[in-house]
């Protein structure tokens, strides 16, 4: 589940034309911007924004999914290709600290998120970041960013904690307690989607690697 901030951000476009563009929403993967020209989908434009307290330039590749009029302006909606994690991270920052600063946690290298065993209200979407996952101190698996989420077994059964995640990079989770997620399934009914979606590759990932454990017995 990611965050996205609506409202007016200034932005340039340095790539393939100069253009002062206005930005209307922003994710970490993925944003929406005014432009005085359309573009095709599948079009790669470069923007350069400032964010943060620094208000230092972000450069970010952008895939044009889609162009329309809109009251005078042409409305662009694309997603961030090829994202750097230093950018990525600092959109994330940018975007949390103007929505809700206190579920952005942040998990230098070899950190623990959360221990096998444990009790816990909370998932774990993946901002930025790699994490490995024991179970009875041996490892099972990695997971990154395109995994999404952390936690999200014990979070749906209720249950302790199954395993142990520890962080391999220094990493940026948003700790979502039950009853958000539950607001914003409800709210979202797609986020349900994408999280069984995840739990199904998760446990096909699961049965490979119990049936590579059982072929070398």
């Amino acid at each position: 589940m990611s965050k996205e901030l609506t409202g007016s951000i200034a932005a340039r476009m340095t790539s393939p034309h100069d253009l002062a563009v206005t930005i209307v929403r922003l994710a970490a993967d993925s944003l929406s911007f005014e432009s005085p020209e359309p573009f095709s989908p599948r079009t790669r434009v470069r923007l350069e924004v400032r964010l943060g307290a620094d208000r230092a330039p972000t450069q970010m590749d952008v895939e044009i999914l889609s162009s329309e009029d809109a009251d005078g302006a042409c409305l662009c909606d694309g997603k961030i290709v090829d994202i750097a994690p230093e950018v990525r991270r600092k959109i994330v920052t940018f975007v949390d600290d103007l929505v809700r600063e206190e579920y952005l946690k942040e998990f230098p290298a070899g950190t623990e998120v959360f221990k096998e065993g444990e009790n816990s209200r909370h998932i774990y979407y993946i901002a930025v970041g790699q994490f490995v996952v024991d179970v009875g101190g041996e490892k099972v698996a990695e997971v990154t960013e395109e995994d999404q989420f952390l936690g999200e077994i014990s979070f749906l059964l209720g249950t302790p904690r199954s395993a142990t995640v520890t962080a391999m990079t220094d990493s940026l989770l948003m700790a979502i307690p039950a009853e958000v997620f539950q607001k914003t399934l409800a709210e979202n009914p797609r986020f349900g989607v994408e999280l069984a979606r995840l739990l199904a590759k998760r446990l096909t990932q699961t049965t490979q690697n119990y049936a590579q454990k059982l072929h070398h017995i």
